[in-house]
This record gives structure tokens, sequence and C-alpha cells, in this order.
């Protein structure tokens, strides 16, 4: 493939990693639709899913919503170890707060985006600003995992704005965890609820909150989220109980 004749001519067989941003053959700029994922044997290790992202709320939400065609939840996903979908650089610390950056932040880990920041570095405010959360061991833990699964799109709330008020997504995590994202797109306050069932779960689910680094104990039959803020998340993993 590409990939592999590029390291071995090029960069004399080091590691390389290749993103497609959208080069299309006979489309120009435009990215591939799941069948040519699969027809050309994602000869790049991660391609773009999306147009460019801005530092704006409702950039992440949209570029977010190009994900679910390449990681559909009722059937496999073309996506996955060595080809993962990307819908473009973060945006973290270039946001209107840094509760929507650590969203941000959030969304990509939890459809095993490339995690790849777009802020300067070198400016201590922002960097110290998002620090808490770009370094969340846990938070990139779910980024990396693999169970079969990149990551899928769980429900959608009803709206009538460019954009849900608020979605759930979900990501298999090995022995049989799963790792819960909600995010609210609304202007005002949120309280979500997701069935156990939905995610393959039994009656009672043991709960890490992944933003607090902490346990939340055990929940029976659903996920309740009793207040969740305008562009606020949670992200959390659940694990079977007895």
């Amino acid at each position: 493939c590409i990939r592999d004749r590029y390291q071995r001519r090029v960069h004399g067989g080091k590691h390389i990693v290749i993103e497609n941003c959208g080069d299309t053959p006979g489309r120009g700029w435009s990215s591939p639709t799941p069948e040519e994922v699969v027809e050309e044997g994602c000869s790049y290790n991660f391609f773009r899913v999306s147009s460019d992202i801005s530092g704006s709320f409702g950039s992440i939400a949209r570029n977010l919503q190009s994900v679910p065609r390449y990681q559909p939840a009722d059937k496999p996903a073309v996506t996955g170890p060595g080809c993962w979908a990307y819908p473009d650089m973060l945006e973290v610390g270039r946001l209107s707060t840094v509760t929507e950056s650590r969203s941000h932040f959030g969304a990509w880990c939890i459809v095993s985006s490339p995690l790849i920041l777009g802020f300067n570095l070198t400016d201590e405010v922002v960097y110290d600003s998002v620090w808490d959360f770009i370094s969340n061991r846990e938070a990139i833990a779910v980024n990396q995992a693999w169970a079969g699964h990149p990551g899928y799109l769980l429900y959608s709330a009803n709206s009538t704005n460019p954009f849900p008020d608020w979605q759930a997504w979900a990501k298999p995590l090995p022995q049989q965890a799963k790792a819960l994202f909600i995010v609210n797109w609304s202007d005002g306050p949120i309280r979500p609820v997701i069935p156990l069932s939905s995610l393959g779960l039994g009656s009672k689910a043991s709960v890490r909150d992944v933003w607090a680094r902490a346990d939340r104990g055990v929940v029976q039959s659903e996920v309740v989220v009793d207040y969740l803020a305008s562009h606020d998340s949670a992200f959390m993993v659940l694990r079977p109980a007895s």
C-alpha cells in the first residue's frame, strides 16, 4: 500500500503516520466514502471525515456528526486499528470556555479519533487551563482501547436546532466494560437518562467518573445525570456488577 511504499522508499523503513486529508481521486477535496475506505484497503493511518474545524462549539458539534457513517452502531465499522476516522484536529484551548474544550476532548476520545492538539503549547495560561483533562490518563485510555468497535452514536435528542440538544456516545472496552460519553450541545441544562440495556449491560453496573477520576458506586437499570450544564459533558466507564 501507499504507506508501506513510502516508508521503504523515503524513510528507509522508519515508522511514519500518514493522513488522508480529503484527497479523493476523481473528486478533489472530499472525504472517502465508507465503501471507498474498504475498497482501497485504507492505505493511510487516519483520514478526514469532515470539513475544516474552527474554534467554535458549533463547529465541534458539526464535525463530530460526520463520524457515525463510518462507525455505525448496528454494523461493523470500517475504521479500526491502523485506519482511524478523523474529524480534524483538536480545538482544545481555542474555544470560548474550558468546559467546551473538555467536552471537545471527550468527544474525540469516545470515537477513537487521533488526538492532535492545535493550540500554542508555549502559552502557559492556556496550557495550564486544559492540562487537567488533556493529561487525563483514563480519558486517553478510552481513546486508545480496542474491543472490536471504535465508538458509536448511541442516542440523539430531538431538536429544531442545527444539532441535537444532546447526544450519548458509547464505546466497548475490554472485559465487557462500556465507555459512555454524554454531551450537552444546547444552551440550557439537561437531565439525561440512559438505560443500561441500551449499552448491552445487565441490570446493574458500577460507574467510574472519568473526568473526576472517581468511583460513583453502582446503578440499577439506568444511568442518570441529574444536572448537565450547557456545553458540558459527562464521561464514564461502566462495568457489569452483581
